[in-house]
């Protein structure tokens, strides 16, 4: 078989983007109406790929944004490939799906399964290999409980919040085993079901092989060691020669000078935008913790508090509290020299509770996706943390 992302259509490409919409209006987490517009099922999503790369403009001609998300389209065709290796017991293809939280089993863990660990990275997505094809991919998500390949009949996960996912065809299964050094070393995701082939090579391979004896494999809460002091920037390739930076911290990221933990330690605002030197709007879940104070002199990181689909077309709008989950950025000062349109996608929240945890984005450069998202911003937070427009 040849691993690949999968479109809509079930072809082959070289890399696809998907944000799942919230369900709207969510007034079990939220009882003023005002805060969203329009009324959705958090099963639609808007969709791009490498082949036409801009997010849909308009709802009433694309078919993709109403799809529900587990019922057919990029995600489930994707994912179909590992469900149809376990199957048939392919001895060649390999898979791990990570999440910080263990799928459910009628919305209680699956018996016998480890507890969730948070000393693992906030970290989820799958990586999967394909040996006799030298072929790979990896999707990188914000979604809670999910995949799960061997573990079935798993309830779905749950649709009320706002996801995003991105899903990359790697060059080659040596690339897989690089991204997979960088989850050993920074972070240090919780394996929750995988396959490792028996005809894998230790030492062609050696950190598939590591990620496999990582996973926790008792009910009892896994002692996490010590993750890398310092945070990584790693450059690998699509099959067809995309350029994407993977920005990886661990919990232990450790002032070498001091030895103690630096404070903050965000993914955002300390590692990826002075690395890149551009300024970022990001978005991410930002319950449970304190949003992150900028720390960087030169470049600004500001939170996006509202999201307003209707500059492509859509009729939805959401702010940010309580309505999404997902976990992106783009650079703010698009088109011009030496900040061209970068779009990240990540798995880490901007708040104080995540610099205790691992977590990883993914940067490219994309013109057509980066001006989408960025026409989707109505409002960022302000140096203050106050709204402006």
């Amino acid at each position: 078989m040849t691993l690949s992302a999968l479109n809509e259509d079930d072809n082959p490409v070289d890399w696809w983007f998907a944000y799942k919409l919230p369900a709207l209006p969510n007034l079990i987490f939220d009882e003023d109406p005002n805060n969203s517009v329009g009324k959705s099922q958090g099963t639609e999503y808007l969709y791009c790929d490498s082949t036409s790369p801009a997010l849909p403009r308009e709802l009433s001609s694309n078919k993709k944004i109403n799809r529900k998300i587990l019922e057919s389209g990029a995600l489930v065709n994707t994912i179909r490939q590992l469900h149809v290796a376990a199957e048939k017991h392919d001895p060649q293809i390999g898979w791990f799906c990570y999440n910080d939280e263990h799928p459910k089993l009628d919305h209680l863990p699956i018996p016998c399964a480890p507890v969730d660990n948070s000393d693992f990275g906030h970290t989820k997505g799958v990586i999967a290999f394909d040996l006799g094809t030298n072929t790979a991919f990896w999707m990188l998500h914000s979604w809670p409980c999910y995949p799960s390949i061997s573990i079935t009949p798993v309830a779905p996960p749950s649709p009320l919040f706002g996801q995003t996912f991105l899903c990359i065809t790697l060059k080659d299964v040596a690339t897989a085993d690089a991204i997979a050094e960088v989850f050993h070393a920074q972070s240090q995701p919780q394996i929750t079901d995988m396959y490792l082939p028996g005809t894998i090579d230790v030492k062609t391979y050696p950190y598939l092989v590591q990620l496999a004896a990582d996973m926790p494999r008792s009910i009892v809460p896994t002692t996490v060691p010590l993750g890398s002091n310092m945070p990584s920037d790693t450059t690998f390739m699509s099959r067809n020669g995309q350029e994407f930076r993977l920005f990886a911290k661990s919990k232990d990221w450790i002032d070498p000078a001091t030895d103690k933990v630096q404070a903050p330690k965000d993914l955002y605002s300390d590692l990826i935008g002075p690395t890149l030197k551009v300024d970022l709007d990001v978005e991410t879940w930002q319950q449970g913790g304190e949003s992150d104070t900028d720390s960087d002199p030169a470049y600004t990181t500001k939170d996006i508090q509202w999201i307003d689909l209707q500059a492509l077309g859509p009729n939805y709008a959401w702010k940010f509290l309580f309505h999404d989950h997902a976990k992106w950025a783009v650079s703010v000062d698009l088109d011009k020299q030496n900040e061209t349109d970068w779009v990240i996608v990540a798995d880490i929240n901007r708040v104080d509770t995540q610099y205790k945890r691992g977590g990883v984005g993914i940067a490219f450069q994309n013109q057509a996706l980066a001006h989408s998202l960025h026409s989707i911003i109505k409002t960022v937070s302000s140096a203050e943390n106050n709204n402006k427009e």
